[in-house]
């Protein structure tokens, strides 16, 4: 199987149209995504290469 990689660049792009359109959107209308009170996005780490860290900020919500 093919080791996994994220391109940080292009996640940060991207995560941050996200959360302009769910800032920006517009009440009144029926995008239920302006509607949301809060956007979670749950990032891991790689336990494989770095086994002695347990307790991380990526793990606390899991």
């Amino acid at each position: 199987m093919a080791n996994p990689s994220l391109d940080k660049d292009m996640f940060f792009r991207r995560i941050k149209r996200l959360y302009a359109a769910w800032k920006d959107g517009e009440v009144g209308t029926d995008d239920s995504f302006s509607k949301m009170d809060c956007l979670l996005s749950a990032v891991g780490t790689d336990f494989d290469e770095d086994e002695d860290r347990v307790y991380s900020k990526s793990t606390a919500l899991q």
